[in-house]
């Protein structure tokens, strides 16, 4: 009937079967509210677990972008350290050049020495030469003076013999 409450008869009485069904649809119900909290704190921990697991999820997806960075740096950092070995390789090639160029100027300015020393000895001897052309020049016209003076003075002498 609508009078009867958890296995009590508020109009009056016991239902039939009245004591026994009631102590097992309690036993029931406790067994139900049991299962109900345990199946809510089930819900709480997969909810948490849910949550954590987005969490790992979003942790993973962070790391990969990170190791995605990681390794896009790390080509970048071997692309630069292939530039700068190719640049390096480019510095010694010029270097090398540099060294063969100057080996070359310095023995351009050894010939040129060389040549000038000769051009100097060429001088000396040249200026020694006119030295020595101007005294002979000069004792030419030393001796012509007293050629010319002895050819007077012989003059003189012929004239006196004469006269």
């Amino acid at each position: 009937s609508s009078c009867v409450v958890l296995g009590e008869d508020s109009c009056g009485g016991t239902p039939p079967g009245g004591g026994e069904e009631v102590a097992r649809l309690r036993e029931e119900v406790i067994a139900l509210k049991e299962e109900t909290q345990k199946q809510a704190a089930e819900l709480e921990r997969l909810k948490a677990e849910g949550g954590e697991l987005e969490s790992a999820k979003e942790e993973v997806k962070r790391a990969k972008e990170e190791v995605a960075e990681i390794e896009a740096l790390a080509m970048e950092a071997e692309d630069l350290r292939e530039k700068a070995q190719n640049e390096a390789i480019d510095m010694k090639k010029e270097a090398s050049r540099l060294e063969l160029e100057i080996g070359t100027m310095e023995a351009e300015r050894q010939r040129m020495n060389d040549e000038l020393e000769v051009a100097k000895a060429a001088l000396k001897d040249t200026c020694e030469t006119m030295e020595e052309h101007t005294l002979l020049q000069e004792e030419v016209v030393s001796l012509r003076q007293v050629a010319a003076q002895r050819s007077e003075e012989i003059e003189g002498l012929r004239g006196q013999l004469e006269g």
